[in-house]
């Protein structure tokens, strides 16, 4: 896969959470994909995109501005580096995609709020 066609595959994966369109994530993820979101691991498209459901229920006003975009040269691993926002809370995201056959294998969230309020002992996870 050529570097620009990861970068819009990254870029259409951010426009779907940026408009809430989830449905739009599923043709973009591989059936075996991982998202990396300590403490949580899910795997497989349907539980990847609960999980991002689930975000967007706490934070419905979410956005991720992109600030750079950077791949490898064969495009097998993307990096975004962007800005996470809500009502009147930001923070600085960094996204890690692992690509194979033209689509999201893995994705590695570094930064960001949530992780953040997590690491303080503010968010507690429920049991």
């Amino acid at each position: 896969m050529a570097a620009r066609d990861t970068e819009r595959l990254m870029e259409a994966y951010v426009d779907a959470i940026n408009t809430g369109d989830l449905d739009r994530l599923e043709p973009l993820l591989a059936p075996n994909v991982t998202l990396h979101a300590p403490p949580h691991t899910d795997r497989f498209p349907q539980n990847v995109i609960a999980r991002l459901r689930q975000e967007r229920r706490i934070f419905p006003n979410l956005r991720i501005d992109v600030e750079r975009a950077f791949t490898d040269t064969d495009g097998s691993l993307g990096v975004l580096v962007a800005r996470w926002s809500g009502r009147k809370l930001s923070s600085r995201i960094c996204l890690l995609f692992q690509i194979e056959c033209g689509r999201i294998v893995e994705i590695e969230p570094y930064g960001g709020l949530m992780k953040t309020m997590y690491d303080a002992g503010l968010l507690k996870i429920a049991s």
